[in-house]
């Protein structure tokens, strides 16, 4: 009788420590099931402005003179100087070339007629001749990414093309740089040339180029 009431009182105890951790085993399952459907709140920055400025030297449609393969086209295009290339129109249909696969480039402004050069993908020259000198306005458009985000951010939370000018003085293949000094012997000044391309106001360059041919 008393081996039966030990077995009993084993079995029971057993059972109580079963349960326990089956109860125990479930809280802690339960647990695992609240942190597996916990929502993460995500933030999004939309700050993201754009872009601002253009690629282009001037805004407006220009007459270009193309010179390729021997023949020579009077057309409206424009002049991506962020990667020298130029984009025209014929037909009303877009076609693209970079300037270094036409044989030459003229920009028309009246009865001036300007040589263009391809200097490389990210600089564009410009030729001026007056009756002393030959001038080089080189042309520089970049693209500057946006830079808001980190704690050292510069707060732009915009891409803008940036354009940076410089004038050169050429005689015959050489070229040298043009100092601040030598800009007020012009009359113009490198940041007057600098906001002119970087408006891309065809007529106010027009003025410029007046300027700089004048001896």
């Amino acid at each position: 009788m008393m081996t039966f009431t030990l077995s009993i009182l084993l079995f029971l105890f057993l059972s109580f420590c079963k349960a326990q951790n089956i109860t125990s085993y479930q809280g802690e399952q339960t647990v695992q099931d609240i942190r597996g459907s916990e929502i993460v709140v995500r933030s999004f920055d939309t700050r993201y402005e754009g872009i601002k400025g253009s690629p282009f030297l001037f805004s407006e449609w220009a007459v270009f003179k193309i010179v390729d393969g021997g023949n020579e086209y009077d057309i409206e295009a424009k002049l991506e100087a962020n990667e020298s290339k130029i984009i025209y129109k014929i037909n009303n249909q877009l076609f693209e070339k970079s300037l270094n696969q036409l044989d030459n480039l003229y920009l028309i402004l009246g009865k001036k007629t300007i040589p263009i050069v391809y200097l490389n993908k990210y600089k564009t020259g410009l030729i001026i001749e007056n009756d002393k000198q030959e001038y080089q306005i080189v042309v520089v458009k970049q693209l500057r990414k946006a830079n808001y985000k980190g704690a050292y951010s510069q707060d732009r939370p915009f891409d803008e093309y940036v354009t940076e000018v410089q004038l050169m003085e050429c005689q015959g293949d050489q070229c040298k740089k043009l100092r601040g000094k030598d800009y007020s012997m012009l009359g113009i000044s490198k940041k007057e040339i600098r906001n002119i391309l970087g408006n891309g106001d065809i007529e106010e360059f027009e003025i410029l180029i007046r300027e700089l041919i004048t001896p």
